[in-house]
This record gives C-alpha cells, sequence and structure tokens, in this order.
C-alpha cells in the first residue's frame, strides 16, 4: 500500500509518501479508536464499566494507542518492490531535466562491484543510485581525498563526504525538529534528496540545505 503524491520542485520531480503494508492495519486501527472511544464514554455514562475497567480503557486510548501511532511512525516500512518501480518511472520521466546538469570531467564514480567509470552524465549517475541493493554503495569523487559517498540502508540512502584529508570528513544530516533531530534516522535520505546532492557534487554547484556533521575519522583513513 502506498500513499503519497507526486510533484515538481526546483530540483525535478518528487515522491512524498508512506508505504509499507503496516499502513493497512494503521488505517483499520485508526477507523476503530472513534468506535471505542464512544463505547467506552457510553458504558461510562451507564454505570456499566467497572472502574477498572474504565481505567483500562482509558489508559488504552491515551497511552497505548498514541503509543502504537508513535512506533509505526519511527518504523514505517518502504514497500522496497513498489517504491522502486514508481522511482524508477519518475527517474525515466525526469531524465531530460537531469541531463541539464554538465558533470565535471574530473569526476568518476566507483561502486561495491569494483568498477570506476569515466565520462560520467547526470543520468549515469541517477541509474546507479537507483539501481543500487540494500547494503551497495556509489563513491563520487575527484581524487582520494575528495568524495562523496552514499549506502543504501533500508530503502534509503546515508551520506558522507570527504573534503581532503580524515580532519575534513563530514556526514549528512536532515535539516529537521523534533524527536527525530539528531537521530540516526535524521542520517537517512529519499532517492531524491540523494539523487540531488550527487549531481550537486558531480556539477560542481552549491549543494541542497542539509546540515553536514564533521566525523572524527583515525589518520589510518587517510589512505
Amino acid at each position: 500500500m502506498l500513499v503519497g503524491w507526486i510533484y515538481e520542485s526546483d530540483r525535478g520531480t518528487k515522491i512524498w509518501g508512506r508505504a509499507g503494508s503496516d499502513l493497512n492495519g494503521m488505517l483499520v486501527f485508526s477507523l476503530l479508536l472513534p468506535v471505542i472511544a464512544f463505547g467506552l464514554y457510553g458504558a461510562i455514562r451507564e454505570g456499566q464499566a467497572s472502574d477498572w475497567s474504565s481505567l483500562a480503557l482509558v489508559g488504552f486510548l491515551f497511552v497505548i494507542a498514541p503509543l502504537i501511532f508513535w512506533i509505526n511512525h519511527a518504523d514505517r516500512r518502504q514497500a522496497e518492490p513498489l517504491v522502486r518501480f514508481i522511482r524508477d518511472a519518475v527517474c525515466d520521466a525526469d531524465q531530460t531535466g537531469i541531463e541539464k546538469v554538465v558533470v565535471r570531467q574530473s569526476v568518476y564514480m566507483e561502486t561495491n562491484d569494483g568498477v570506476c567509470v569515466t565520462g560520467l552524465t547526470a543520468g549515469t549517475i541517477c541509474e546507479t543510485l537507483k539501481a543500487l541493493g540494500e547494503g551497495d554503495f556509489l563513491i563520487l569523487a575527484t581524487g582520494e581525498e575528495s568524495y562523496l559517498q552514499t549506502i543504501l540502508e533500508d530503502g534509503r540512502y546515508r551520506i558522507e563526504r570527504r573534503d581532503g584529508g580524515y580532519q575534513k570528513h563530514f556526514r549528512a544530516h536532515r535539516r529537521i525538529s523534533g524527536p527525530e533531530s539528531g537521530t540516526d534516522d535524521a542520517m537517512l535520505f529519499r532517492f531524491e534528496d540523494t539523487l540531488a546532492v550527487c549531481l550537486a557534487f558531480a556539477s560542481g554547484s552549491p549543494m541542497p540545505d542539509i546540515l553536514w556533521e564533521r566525523m572524527e575519522m583515525p589518520p589510518t583513513y587517510a589512505a
């Protein structure tokens, strides 16, 4: 099940929404909550509910139910086959837009299969990024100490970059507020946002509005 919409932005076509089989259960749960609340109110008003049962139902409505919603929000799933199909269709449809991006000749690309590709285009980067499987990575570089890398984790992407030496190694954070700010989830990006970061690095254009946190890397990582 997929809920969301596709829209145009200044960086091309984007997808926003949630996907996963858990949405079916959450929809039914949301529809049942008003029925449970109405039944509880009627039972209490008619004096048919004991103190303990009333307390248990109130605890369920105001403690357990919000906790269930929070857990399902924090652990949302990607329904990867469906999401990947839509991403493929959008990426193909948006080729005209991204092909306007001019990739610097000094940029080359490496993936976990050990292949090094030069003479890159924006379309090549897009196709390679969307073809990554779980745990696969992509590196765009202009040298050993100047690169951007991303890895696919649970349907989303983790992004790091190095600007010269182990003391200038950074990881990307989404610019968000609330409970998710500063968490591991804030370091996982959607396909569209990851592609925008990759194309910005490849073309030498300004980066999207994301946060970069310097990582403490040992000198042995400098090579």
